[in-house]
Parts: C-alpha cells; structure tokens; sequence
C-alpha cells in the first residue's frame, strides 16, 4: 500500500526525543504552551516526545517518564499537574512534628487543626510545608492571628 493511503493507525511514526531545560520554575516549553515537570528536575535537562495527543518528559540519563500531558490545542498555556510541585516523599506527621519543634507541640497541634477544618484541601501541600521550609515567624503571625 503507498504511504498516503495507510490507515493512519497503521502507520509507524518515529518518535524523536528532544531536549528541553526545565526552567526555575518547573515548567518546559513545548507546542507554544508550558508544561510542568516535577520539581526535582528543575534546572535540568529532560527528554520530550510526543504520541497520540501527550506530550511525554523523560529524564535523560535513565529514560525514565516522569511526566506526561495532554497537548493543548490552545497557544500560550501553562498546563500543571499539581503533583509536580509537593515533595510527595514527606508525609503530614513528618511534617506535623516539624511544626511541633518549631512551634511548640500545643501551638502546633491548634495551628494544625485549624488549619485542617478551614483548608483541608491545601493543608498538607501548602500550610505546613511553608512553616516547615522554615518560615517560623510567618506561622507565629498566622497562629496570633487566628487565636
């Protein structure tokens, strides 16, 4: 069959890998949009590709995937996966105890609580990991403020 009457499901495409840097704040330019990447790999230099409508980020020594998107149609977006941006390797209690060092355990304990009942969504990504990236006064304000 000629290649311009090939199904194109039949069709083998080459998927070429380009390097892209990942920038300072974890996003790559690809198709006229930015796509995030995860946080350990800011800075670097990762693998992309493309396949049936996703952008695909591996890392370049291991070719490992470590990200992939669906392309968006549309120019000039910035297209995140919130995942990107957590340290999923720290859990709430590692975090909960930092709180506990930093604030003492029974301004530690209400911050946290009130913290879980107002904002539950963003608790442990946002709240806590600001006061344990070491923000001591801002979360001393914080606990003033709310009592």
């Amino acid at each position: 069959m000629q290649p311009y009457l090939t199904p194109a499901c039949l069709s083998v495409k080459s998927t070429t890998q380009e390097t892209r840097q990942v920038d300072k704040t974890s996003l790559i330019s690809g198709q006229s949009n930015k796509y995030s990447a995860p946080m350990a790999y800011q800075s670097a230099k990762v693998a992309v590709s493309t396949d049936a409508g996703q952008l695909l980020i591996n890392d370049l020594a291991s070719g490992d995937r470590i990200a992939e998107h669906v392309i968006s149609l549309e120019k000039g977006q910035i297209i995140k996966n919130t995942h990107h941006y957590r340290d999923l390797q720290q859990r709430v209690v590692t975090l909960e105890s930092l709180l506990d060092q930093q604030l003492g355990a029974l301004a530690s304990q209400r911050l946290c609580a009130l913290l879980k009942a107002t904002s539950p969504n963003i608790y442990a990504q946002r709240s806590v990991t600001g006061c344990q990236a070491g923000h001591r006064d801002t979360c001393r304000a914080v606990w003033r403020y709310q009592r």
